[in-house]
């Protein structure tokens, strides 16, 4: 995961090996934006309240820009930084990774995801300790080669979440929805993650939301505007809420236009619309009633850089094709300079937050409140980093991911920066390590005496030129009922539905895979026939009965 949220720097890798590399990762760049006149509540894993400061006495003249939607706005030269409070906060080195890690909130604690090409897996910041379980990369299914962790959600350890998607240039992303189990569980020789999902398309965040999650996934195009999809999973099932928004890609990469914001009763996405350059805002009530508006954006890529939230409400940073950055606020009348930054301002991601962080000489810094809560960075030893990305468990306890060197550099160096009492409690696990650990998600146990084995799918089908076939459910079962009679030694496998990254499949648990690969050449039925085996069946199944000779 290098950032699990639609980072700027998006790559999809389409490979055999092990583990899907996360350029794809998605888990981090959360820019977010958002339009309320009070307080927003934190979407998804809930962020800690910023930094205690005072509120700014005198707030820096606000300057009105053209009406809402207007691309042009004056050219204002850069000015220092407002006013910023001391937190009194000092950083210290918790660990240092030759690979790259990104982190991923979990509530009050998060997972810090290591990874390098083709091999990647997750670690733990559990309190104040940061360490490696083996029960981390066991998983009840294991999946396909090729995937990456791209979402995560909840709360650790009672009710965390986490997508392992697979991505292709050549094609549509899918993902496997697995959640933490934290007692043995089936099959599961200890705690591990549940497969509770096999989406259609990749899911790039996860929230907790009243009984169930919702799942935010994208086709993750390279080019041109994906749309977005919404579902909630829960015990009854899934429900889609049908999302009309894209993520719209530029040639200076991915834009993410913010978390989910979740209130008691009801949830806003922000994306862009799929039809024209500016911010759409939809908003689900429990009962599935839709809001919708679109707001106008300051401005077109490359220049827009994120989008964000602070108490007044929304927020965007321009900058991106070239600094200074400027600092805007909507409001009813259009948007408002708020203040224009140093050139050598950086921001610095924060994901699931809404929050705008950045570092200005040797400062990183909050905005809350028109004005900066500054920690001073670690230095003189660590001066020349990539500062990368923040998460404010609390006040007091900020966790900064940092790198050395340029990302062309043949072994960069990653850093884990803590500003309270965290600590390395485990070895970090070595590049040859991960290799080894990665196969925990992609391998499926040798001992496995009992395995379930897809045979047919019932969606709609096209071969080349043709019109597209369907198998429906009447004949479905007529096929099983004939190799059944054919063949007695099949006459006691009980066959269930369910749904396989968004196709409609029949399956069965088989004494072993040659009994599986004997049932599909007795149906014969190559267009509709399905070759997936695994050790267990699959979430989400119902039974599928046939008639019995």
């Amino acid at each position: 995961m290098t950032k699990l949220a639609v980072s700027d720097s998006l790559t999809h890798v389409a490979s055999s090996c092990a583990c899907l590399v996360a350029g794809l990762v998605l888990l981090g760049t959360a820019a977010a934006c958002a339009a309320a006149p009070n307080a927003p509540a934190r979407g998804g894993v809930h962020s800690a309240p910023p930094a205690v400061s005072a509120r700014h006495p005198n707030p820096p003249n606000q300057k009105a820009s053209k009406p809402a939607g207007h691309p042009a706005l004056s050219k204002s030269t850069p000015a220092p930084l407002p006013n910023s409070h001391d937190t009194g906060l000092s950083f210290h080195l918790v660990a240092q990774f030759p690979y790259s890690v990104a982190l991923a909130p979990l509530g009050s604690n998060a997972l810090l995801v290591a990874h390098q090409p083709w091999k990647e897996i997750p670690l733990l910041i559990e309190g104040n300790q940061v360490r490696f379980m083996p029960e981390l990369v066991r998983v009840d299914d294991a999946t396909e080669a090729g995937f990456a962790i791209t979402a995560v959600g909840g709360s650790w350890p009672d009710d965390a979440w986490m997508a392992l998607t697979h991505s292709s240039d050549a094609g549509p992303s899918y993902s496997d929805v697995y959640r933490w189990s934290p007692v043995q569980r089936g099959r599961l020789p200890g705690p591990g993650w549940i497969k509770r999902r096999e989406h259609s398309s990749g899911v790039f965040e996860i929230v907790r939301w009243h009984k169930g999650v919702i799942l935010r996934s994208t086709f993750l195009s390279l080019v041109g505007a994906a749309p977005q999809m919404v579902a909630e999973l829960s015990d009854s099932g899934v429900r889609s809420f049908g999302a009309s928004f894209c993520t719209l890609a530029s040639g200076s990469g991915d834009l993410a236009f913010g978390p989910i914001r979740l209130s008691d009763d009801a949830l806003s996405l922000y994306g862009a619309d799929c039809n024209a350059y500016a911010l759409r805002v939809e908003t689900w009530t429990r009962k599935g009633i839709r809001t919708e508006r679109t707001l106008a954006l300051p401005t077109r890529p490359p220049d827009l850089d994120h989008l964000f939230m602070d108490e007044s409400g929304l927020l965007a940073l321009l900058g991106r094709g070239s600094p200074p950055h400027r600092l805007l606020r909507h409001t009813e009348a259009g948007w408002i300079e708020v203040a224009v930054l140093p050139t050598d301002f950086a921001t610095v991601s924060a994901p699931s937050s809404f929050d705008l962080w950045g570092v200005f000489r040797g400062e990183l810094l909050l905005w809350h409140d028109a004005q900066w809560a500054a920690t001073r960075l670690p230095e003189p030893r660590f001066s020349g980093l990539r500062w990368l990305e923040v998460w404010q468990r609390s006040p007091t306890d900020i966790w900064l991911v940092a790198a050395s060197g340029t990302t062309h550099s043949a072994q960069p160096s990653y850093l884990l920066f803590n500003s309270a009492d965290g600590k390395l409690a485990t070895a970090i696990p070595t590049e040859a390590d991960l290799e080894v650990l990665c196969e925990g998600f992609t391998h499926e146990p040798e001992d496995c005496p009992h395995p379930y084995a897809d045979f047919l799918s019932l969606t709609p089908f096209q071969l080349g030129n043709d019109t597209a076939v369907e198998l429906d459910a009447r004949k479905a079962r007529n096929m099983l009922r004939a190799a059944v009679t054919q063949h007695p030694e099949f006459a006691k496998l009980r066959f269930v539905e369910h749904d396989c990254y968004g196709e409609h499949c029949i399956g069965a648990v088989v004494d072993h895979r040659a009994q599986a690969a004997a049932l599909r050449q007795a149906l014969a039925a190559e267009r509709f026939a399905q070759y997936r085996d695994r050790c267990h069946p699959p979430p989400e199944t119902k039974p599928f009965a046939i008639t019995r000779p």
